[in-house]
């Protein structure tokens, strides 16, 4: 009798740290209201999406806003870190794929400029998502970085796309 009062002692634990765990406990949603903003949604990527998937979107989609308008190199290179996030969600990934070949397509300078300041995992994989287009947009992309692979400045980026892909053949 005392096992059976042991594992149900622990069962009703666990339940209440978990219940406790979860946002009853810590008045309200994540990443609301002065909290809703892109370093919330990734400091809390998973969970955000699995719990508030409307309030997820929303923030991405202001991000991808103040992202794409490039008045910041810095807000650009934020949103593109987004490159680490979500490899196993395949619609937060088709999403970022095609705001990130648009962006490149449409404004390979700030693209460029944003891309250097990222960190070394996150270009990794931009240049990888990039490689592999979610859209029909392949030969554009390629045309984009052949147009500026001269360009010194930008010869970290140019050569890990170039370099990959050659190792691809």
């Amino acid at each position: 009798m005392t096992d059976c009062f042991q594992r149900c002692l622990v069962i009703i634990i666990l339940f209440l740290f978990g219940f406790c765990y979860s946002e009853s406990c810590y008045g309200g949603s994540l990443c609301t209201e002065k909290n809703a903003t892109l370093d919330c949604l990734k400091n809390n990527f998973d969970e955000l999406y699995m719990t508030d998937y409307n309030l997820f979107f929303e923030i991405l989609e202001k991000a991808k806003i103040k992202a794409t308008s490039c008045k910041s190199y810095i807000y650009t290179a934020n949103f593109l870190e987004l490159a680490k996030y979500g490899l196993t969600n395949a619609e937060f990934a088709e999403y970022f794929g095609e705001v990130i070949e648009e962006l490149l397509i449409n404004n390979p300078k700030c693209f460029f400029d944003s891309a250097l300041i990222v960190d070394g995992a996150s270009l990794k994989n931009l240049i990888y998502k990039l490689q592999s287009p979610i859209t029909d947009n392949d030969k554009k992309i390629r045309k984009t970085f052949e147009k500026y692979r001269m360009n010194k400045k930008y010869k970290k980026v140019i050569n890990l796309y170039f370099n990959k892909k050659q190792a691809e053949k």
